[in-house]
């Protein structure tokens, strides 16, 4: 599942669908129950509109710092090389 593609299903008090976007927040408590510092939010969620936004734990093989690095268009630090195949 492309998580960044997918649209909120969250619906305001008039009817009218969220526009955000998935984004990666910190989480408040340190960390998540199975150890993650982040998680996947919309970027729609207010403390006005709290009811039925999407959020997604990020999987455990999935490496976190590279991750937030990515989301905010961050370079990554240069991976060593290795020879292309002939």
């Amino acid at each position: 599942m492309v998580i960044n593609s997918r649209s909120c299903n969250a619906v305001d008090g008039d009817g009218e669908p969220c526009m955000g976007r998935p984004i990666i927040k910190q989480c408040r408590t340190g960390l998540d129950p199975k150890g993650h510092q982040y998680f996947i939010a919309c970027s729609g969620w207010t403390r006005e509109w709290r009811q039925g936004h999407h959020s997604y734990s990020i999987p455990d093989n999935i490496d976190e710092t590279v991750l937030v690095k990515l989301s905010n268009s961050i370079e990554l630090d240069s991976i060593a090389c290795i020879p292309t195949c002939t």
